[in-house]
């Protein structure tokens, strides 16, 4: 965001303690029931929402990184896992679109009929998952890129254009 000349910020940081259902269980590895941790806020550019994100964690990783608490964790949170030995090794990624629940278009501030792009990633150590994390875009408003692989002569040639 810097790069372009705009100002990126998060706000409303939430924590909070919620129940793995299924779905969350599932992916965590986790029995069903058990309490995870939630850690959320809203992305801004230019103080007009872009994005909802929302990472759920097993409570006894979010616990031995301190990520049990209602504020920012020094270095985030992927350090701080790092730092009690749980790192991210692994990422599954899977992109979905569908339309905004109400919350959501109030948070986003999306004109009616606008649909949002969720990008759901579960990270992995070597022995489990650590963290699921979900990002509800505003689809009017982001535009996803991937770049894979090698990218020393694009970047060379996006040099040479600037």
């Amino acid at each position: 965001m810097a790069e372009q000349g705009r100002h990126a910020e998060y706000r409303d940081l939430a924590m909070s303690l919620e129940v793995a259902g299924p779905d969350f269980a599932k992916r965590l590895q986790v029995p069903e029931g058990d309490a995870i941790v939630s850690r959320g806020f809203v992305r801004y550019a230019d103080n007009q929402p872009l994005s909802l994100q929302v990472s759920y964690y097993p409570m006894d990783i979010a616990q031995q990184a301190g990520l049990v608490v209602p504020h920012d964790v020094p270095g985030g949170a992927i350090r701080a896992m790092a730092a009690v030995g749980h790192e991210e090794i692994g990422y599954r990624d899977e992109i979905t679109a569908r339309m905004p629940t109400p919350d959501e278009v109030r948070k986003l501030q999306l004109a009616s009929g606008t649909p949002t792009i969720v990008y759901v990633r579960t990270t992995f150590s070597d022995k489990r998952p650590l963290r699921l994390t979900l990002t509800t875009f505003a689809s009017d408003r982001n535009r996803i890129i991937y770049e894979l692989g090698d990218m020393t002569a694009y970047l060379a040639q996006e040099d040479a254009d600037r």
